[in-house]
Protein backbone atom coordinates (compact mmCIF):
# COMPACT_ATOMS: atom_id res chain seq x y z
CA UNK A 1 0.00 0.00 0.00
CA UNK A 2 1.19 3.50 -0.83
CA UNK A 3 1.29 6.40 1.61
CA UNK A 4 -1.67 8.78 1.67
CA UNK A 5 0.83 11.44 2.79
CA UNK A 6 2.19 11.54 -0.77
CA UNK A 7 -1.19 12.69 -2.11
CA UNK A 8 -1.52 16.24 -3.42
CA UNK A 9 -4.66 17.89 -4.74
CA UNK A 10 -4.43 20.71 -7.25
CA UNK A 11 -6.64 22.59 -9.69
CA UNK A 12 -6.94 21.11 -13.17
CA UNK A 13 -5.20 23.04 -15.97
CA UNK A 14 -5.29 22.97 -19.76
CA UNK A 15 -2.33 20.59 -19.97
CA UNK A 16 -4.43 17.91 -18.19
CA UNK A 17 -6.87 17.61 -21.11
CA UNK A 18 -5.47 14.32 -22.47
CA UNK A 19 -5.18 12.64 -19.08
CA UNK A 20 -8.77 13.53 -18.17
CA UNK A 21 -10.00 12.31 -21.59
CA UNK A 22 -8.28 8.96 -21.05
CA UNK A 23 -9.90 8.65 -17.61
CA UNK A 24 -13.32 9.59 -18.97
CA UNK A 25 -13.00 6.77 -21.55
CA UNK A 26 -11.69 4.20 -19.08
CA UNK A 27 -13.89 1.07 -19.61
CA UNK A 28 -14.55 0.68 -15.88
CA UNK A 29 -15.42 4.38 -15.56
CA UNK A 30 -17.88 4.15 -18.46
CA UNK A 31 -19.86 1.44 -16.61
CA UNK A 32 -20.21 3.72 -13.54
CA UNK A 33 -21.03 6.85 -15.52
CA UNK A 34 -24.49 8.08 -16.46
CA UNK A 35 -23.32 8.20 -20.09
CA UNK A 36 -21.81 4.87 -21.07
CA UNK A 37 -20.69 5.85 -24.59
CA UNK A 38 -17.04 6.60 -25.35
CA UNK A 39 -16.34 10.31 -25.60
CA UNK A 40 -14.78 11.52 -28.87
CA UNK A 41 -11.63 13.66 -28.54
CA UNK A 42 -13.18 16.77 -30.13
CA UNK A 43 -16.24 16.55 -27.87
CA UNK A 44 -14.01 16.17 -24.83
CA UNK A 45 -11.77 19.10 -25.79
CA UNK A 46 -14.78 21.44 -26.09
CA UNK A 47 -16.28 20.17 -22.82
CA UNK A 48 -12.97 20.41 -20.96
CA UNK A 49 -12.21 23.97 -22.05
CA UNK A 50 -15.77 25.01 -21.08
CA UNK A 51 -15.34 23.42 -17.63
CA UNK A 52 -12.03 25.19 -17.02
CA UNK A 53 -13.58 28.53 -18.03
CA UNK A 54 -16.74 28.04 -15.94
CA UNK A 55 -16.56 29.87 -12.59
CA UNK A 56 -19.15 27.42 -11.21
CA UNK A 57 -16.91 24.44 -11.97
CA UNK A 58 -14.23 23.49 -9.47
CA UNK A 59 -11.99 20.89 -11.12
CA UNK A 60 -9.25 19.16 -9.12
CA UNK A 61 -6.64 16.52 -9.90
CA UNK A 62 -5.23 14.07 -7.39
CA UNK A 63 -1.52 13.34 -7.69
CA UNK A 64 0.61 10.70 -6.04
CA UNK A 65 4.35 11.40 -6.16
CA UNK A 66 3.62 14.13 -8.77
CA UNK A 67 1.77 11.65 -11.04
CA UNK A 68 -1.94 12.26 -11.79
CA UNK A 69 -4.06 9.44 -10.35
CA UNK A 70 -7.61 10.81 -10.44
CA UNK A 71 -9.94 13.76 -10.56
CA UNK A 72 -12.74 15.32 -8.55
CA UNK A 73 -15.04 17.91 -10.09
CA UNK A 74 -17.79 19.95 -8.44
CA UNK A 75 -20.28 21.79 -10.63
CA UNK A 76 -22.26 24.34 -8.63
CA UNK A 77 -25.80 24.63 -9.95
CA UNK A 78 -28.08 27.71 -9.75
CA UNK A 79 -29.60 26.63 -6.41
CA UNK A 80 -26.13 26.57 -4.81
CA UNK A 81 -25.66 22.79 -4.59
CA UNK A 82 -22.35 21.36 -5.78
CA UNK A 83 -22.66 18.22 -7.91
CA UNK A 84 -19.68 15.89 -7.30
CA UNK A 85 -17.99 13.72 -9.92
CA UNK A 86 -14.99 11.62 -8.90
CA UNK A 87 -12.59 9.18 -10.57
CA UNK A 88 -9.50 7.35 -9.30
CA UNK A 89 -7.27 5.31 -11.60
CA UNK A 90 -7.29 1.52 -11.20
CA UNK A 91 -3.96 1.03 -9.37
CA UNK A 92 -4.92 3.67 -6.78
CA UNK A 93 -8.50 2.64 -5.97
CA UNK A 94 -9.50 1.56 -2.45
CA UNK A 95 -6.45 3.15 -0.83
CA UNK A 96 -8.07 6.25 0.70
CA UNK A 97 -7.16 8.77 -2.02
CA UNK A 98 -10.78 9.48 -3.01
CA UNK A 99 -11.84 9.96 0.62
CA UNK A 100 -8.92 12.28 1.38
CA UNK A 101 -9.57 14.33 -1.78
CA UNK A 102 -13.30 14.50 -1.12
CA UNK A 103 -12.67 15.97 2.32
CA UNK A 104 -10.01 18.42 1.09
CA UNK A 105 -12.38 19.69 -1.61
CA UNK A 106 -15.33 19.84 0.80
CA UNK A 107 -13.42 22.30 2.99
CA UNK A 108 -11.93 24.12 -0.01
CA UNK A 109 -15.43 24.88 -1.32
CA UNK A 110 -16.88 26.12 1.97
CA UNK A 111 -18.62 29.39 1.11
CA UNK A 112 -18.90 28.48 -2.59
CA UNK A 113 -21.72 25.92 -2.25
CA UNK A 114 -24.52 25.34 0.25
CA UNK A 115 -23.94 21.56 0.09
CA UNK A 116 -22.36 18.84 -2.02
CA UNK A 117 -24.54 16.28 -3.81
CA UNK A 118 -23.59 12.97 -5.39
CA UNK A 119 -25.71 10.81 -7.69
CA UNK A 120 -24.62 7.17 -7.59
CA UNK A 121 -25.91 4.19 -9.53
CA UNK A 122 -27.09 1.40 -7.17
CA UNK A 123 -24.53 -1.04 -8.62
CA UNK A 124 -21.69 1.39 -7.85
CA UNK A 125 -21.38 0.20 -4.26
CA UNK A 126 -17.82 1.45 -3.73
CA UNK A 127 -18.83 5.05 -4.57
CA UNK A 128 -21.94 4.89 -2.37
CA UNK A 129 -19.78 3.65 0.52
CA UNK A 130 -17.18 6.36 -0.16
CA UNK A 131 -19.76 9.14 0.13
CA UNK A 132 -21.59 7.64 3.13
CA UNK A 133 -18.33 7.14 5.06
CA UNK A 134 -17.37 10.76 4.39
CA UNK A 135 -20.30 12.69 5.79
CA UNK A 136 -22.86 12.32 3.00
CA UNK A 137 -26.39 11.26 3.90
CA UNK A 138 -28.73 9.19 1.76
CA UNK A 139 -31.56 11.51 0.62
CA UNK A 140 -33.67 9.43 -1.77
CA UNK A 141 -33.74 7.29 -4.89
CA UNK A 142 -34.33 9.40 -7.99
CA UNK A 143 -34.15 9.22 -11.76
CA UNK A 144 -31.12 11.24 -12.86
CA UNK A 145 -30.12 11.61 -16.51
CA UNK A 146 -32.57 8.82 -17.32
CA UNK A 147 -31.08 6.38 -14.78
CA UNK A 148 -32.29 5.34 -11.35
CA UNK A 149 -29.75 6.28 -8.69
CA UNK A 150 -29.15 7.26 -5.09
CA UNK A 151 -28.97 10.91 -4.19
CA UNK A 152 -26.50 11.60 -1.37
CA UNK A 153 -25.82 14.97 0.22
CA UNK A 154 -23.35 16.56 2.61
CA UNK A 155 -24.40 19.89 4.12
CA UNK A 156 -22.14 22.68 5.24
CA UNK A 157 -22.84 23.54 8.85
Amino acid sequence: MTSIAELTVRRAVGADVTTVWEWRNDPYERTKSFSMDDIPWSTHQRWYLQKLADSNCHFFLMEFSSKPIGQLRVDINPNGSGEVSIFVGTPFRNQGYAAKTLNIVFYELRGHAKNLVAHVKPENISSAVLFLKNGFQFIKCIKYKGTHCYELKREYE
